[in-house]
């Protein structure tokens, strides 16, 4: 169970490195594994920040490129992130969701215009504090 921390800004949750490497290796892979048996991922992409952590192990994992920009023509492209929150930044996505890309994600808020076709964990908390952030909230 993750630390809760109570802050004049609300609820924060604490996600560590720890629980990190657990939940990709015991579960995001294993997880993408199956995926990939049946359409293979030609690359990966996770936003700067969020994302780019998990897209690192998945494209050693996979031995599949890298992309530090998205490639919107690529045949089968697996789409990482930290948390699918607002949906913003995935959104872009969903057009061709169905045809081309797999979205997966650490956390789901039930608030996302996008619902990942992975997520490991919801988000019940105000904030959650990712082991790469130097803050404990937005502000």
């Amino acid at each position: 169970m993750n630390e809760i921390v109570h802050t004049p800004n609300g609820t924060v949750e604490i996600y560590s490195w720890k629980e990190f490497q657990s939940d990709m290796y015991e579960k995001m892979l294993p997880a993408l594994e199956s995926i990939h048996a049946i359409q293979p991922f030609t690359s990966v992409w996770g936003p700067p920040r969020g994302g780019l952590f998990a897209a690192g192990i998945i494209s050693y994992w996979f031995d599949i490129a890298l992309y530090i920009h998205p490639k919107t023509n690529e045949e089968s492209m697996l789409v990482v992130d930290d948390i699918a929150d607002t949906g913003k930044t995935l959104s872009r996505f969903l057009p061709l969701e169905k045809r081309r890309y797999t979205i997966a994600t650490l956390f789901y808020h039930r608030q996302s215009s996008v619902v990942p076709t992975i997520w490991l964990r919801e988000k019940t908390t105000d904030w959650i504090k990712f082991p790469w952030e130097r803050k404990m909230t937005p502000d």
